[in-house]
């Protein structure tokens, strides 16, 4: 959706920024308690598979998500 060049120039306009709590694939994780691989996260979330890895790389980070090769998971449901 594009936006008037006044708006860009203000900055006045809503920034679509999934938060990482909010995150579609974090969601997905969360409410079902089984591991999945990247390609199976992708298909589910219907998002792009780089954009799919780089959330699950900040997650891994935030010690939010588990991962053992080649499946991630939701870290609460594995404690």
């Amino acid at each position: 959706m594009s936006i008037d060049l006044k708006s860009f120039k203000n900055g006045s306009f809503k920034h679509i920024r999934n938060e990482r709590e909010n995150h579609p694939v974090l969601v997905f994780l969360k409410k079902n308690k089984r591991a999945y691989t990247v390609k199976e996260i992708v298909k589910s979330v219907t998002m792009n598979k780089g954009t799919v890895r780089s959330i699950l790389r900040s997650l891994e980070k935030d010690k939010k998500v588990i991962h053992n090769t080649p499946y991630f998971a939701y870290l609460d449901h594995i404690k």
